[in-house]
């Protein structure tokens, strides 16, 4: 009887491609929806827009082996991600959804990806110069744990000033009972009936508990970016300055990426609108919470409290 195991591994072409992988990623309510749709708009990207499966997994990945995780992890990215926008199967086409393929490609480009013979060998072979765009919500420093063990990807992590993405999830209400932190995702955590967001540490449960809807807005934003001096490969862009720098931006992303304009891009450049709100919200967070998110300034990262 054969006794000996055998690997299960990708070619070298798949690995490759899913390494190109560029992940936008950032606080709720900072422009990454925004940033997504600008990368998707390049003819040579192809882009998903909080795909719910990635951060499933992503949240699942300590429960299974690192070699399991990686196993499923290529196999999502190159199969039901990459070949399935390129095929056009698994493209959105609501016009009326936030992550609609008509937010940043245009009808004709749209109508040829839907018209196309999706024979695969060739199919990849017209594709394979392109590369996955995903833009998530996901902590830096939960981000960096997961995927130190795989790859070095791209980052684009976009930021905001704290006023306008605090009072825009205040509006949102996400954390102002239990019911609405429970409609935020598919995933959240329960400790003695009370929930929790799922990027929440354990032993930061009683701390939460401890503070009003505004800090735990801010306590929210702190969480995302409070490891950014850990992480590297990445590009850091600011919400609120892009409009006065970006055609300094938009070069540095094509240069680094290599990126071709498609109908669309200018378009959306060109739409680019950065509301401020007017109530300040700043002021009356919590001092401990403020002190840390201060200490991101030491961290290379210039937010801008106004």
């Amino acid at each position: 009887m054969d006794t000996s195991s055998t690997t299960i591994t990708y070619n070298k072409s798949i690995k490759d491609l899913v390494h190109q992988t560029i992940f936008i990623i950032g606080a709720p309510r900072t422009g990454t929806s925004f940033f997504g749709n600008l990368l998707g708009s390049y003819n040579n990207i192809e882009f998903y827009h909080e795909p719910y499966l990635f951060n499933n997994l992503l949240n699942v990945s300590s429960e299974m082996p690192l070699n399991t995780f990686k196993k499923i992890f290529y196999s999502y990215i190159f199969e039901d991600l990459f070949f399935n926008s390129i095929t056009g199967r698994s493209i959105n086409t609501n016009k009326y959804d936030i992550s609609s393929i008509y937010n940043y490609k245009s009808k004709k480009e749209v109508e040829n990806r839907l018209n196309q013979k999706n024979n695969r060998n060739l199919i990849i072979t017209k594709y394979k110069k392109n590369k996955l765009v995903i833009k998530t919500i996901y902590p830096i420093n939960k981000f960096k744990n997961i995927f130190s063990k795989i790859y070095n990807f791209n980052k684009i992590i976009i930021y905001r000033n704290l006023n306008d993405t605090i009072n825009s999830m205040l509006k949102k209400k996400w954390f102002k009972d239990n019911d609405n932190i429970i409609s935020m995702g598919e995933f959240y955590q329960i400790k003695n009936n009370n929930v929790f967001p799922i990027f929440l540490d354990k032993k930061n449960f009683n701390y939460w508990q401890s503070l009003n809807e505004l800090d735990k807005c801010a306590y929210y934003y702190l969480i995302h970016y409070k490891s950014i001096s850990n992480i590297n490969n990445y590009i850091s862009i600011d919400y609120d300055t892009f409009n006065s720098n970006k055609n300094l931006i938009v070069k540095e992303i094509e240069n680094k990426f290599n990126l071709k304009k498609g109908p669309k891009t200018k378009e959306i450049i060109n739409n680019f609108k950065n509301s401020k709100s007017e109530t300040d919200a700043v002021s009356k967070i919590n001092k401990t919470i403020m002190r840390n998110i201060y200490k991101l300034k030491s961290n290379n990262i210039n937010i801008k409290f106004y």
